[in-house]
């Protein structure tokens, strides 16, 4: 990936992707840690999935952590995993009747378990989006603030090479009266040195004019 763009990879990975991965750790951690609060299991799962998706450098990095890590999941047996009970011994026939009732007891908390599973997994969904969305929010904020510091920062430079334009022009335009004034008092210098010469020869011819003629 091109290192000018460092977050440019997570847009190769959806929502759904994301949500996929998290969803087969949880049921993972769900089996192996026996833990009764699904929504703390789920949080779990998709806290190591926030770490990874915030600290990867890139897409491949992610993808494998979360495959390994998924895959060492299923490869752990469940803990205290109950040995199948023995057979039942034969019972009377009078007891044959009972066992579509004991049926329906069975399957009454599988429904319930499913129905439970169900709003769990739709509640955890609905967490994750509220934490897509602030996610989005945040790095949309950070965007915005290095937008505004490189804004600043063009308007200070800016600002500087106007004041050193302005600066230089003021000091060629001080340069330049000062050739002026002093062009103009070498030239008034010089129209008085021609009319003190001319003042002294209008003398002398003045004085030749006056003297007697021998």
């Amino acid at each position: 990936m091109n290192a000018a763009a460092p977050a440019g990879w997570r847009l190769e990975v959806t929502e759904d992707m994301r949500k996929g991965k998290i969803t087969e750790m949880y049921i993972e951690l769900l089996r192996l840690s026996g833990e009764n609060d699904r929504q703390k299991v789920w949080q779990s799962a998709a806290k190591f999935e926030l770490t990874l998706w915030t600290q990867s450098v890139d897409k491949a990095t992610y993808w494998t952590k979360l495959e390994k890590k998924v895959a060492a999941l299923k490869k752990n047996p469940q803990p205290g995993t109950v040995a199948p009970p023995l057979p039942a011994a034969p019972q009377q026939v009078s007891s044959a009747p009972s066992i579509p009732h004991q049926q329906q007891h069975q399957q009454a908390p599988s429904i319930q378990t499913q129905a439970q599973y169900s709003s769990q997994m739709g509640a955890n969904s609905m967490q994750f989006n509220q934490a897509m969305l602030m996610q989005q929010a945040e790095m949309l904020k950070k965007q915005q603030e290095q937008h505004q510091l490189a804004a600043l920062n063009h308007a200070r430079q800016q600002q500087a090479q106007a004041q050193a334009q302005a600066q230089a022009a003021a000091q060629a335009k001080a340069a330049a009266d000062k050739q002026q004034l002093q062009e103009q008092q070498r030239l008034h210098a010089l129209n008085l040195a021609r009319q003190q010469q001319q003042q002294q020869l209008a003398t002398a011819r003045a004085a030749a004019a006056a003297a007697p003629v021998s």
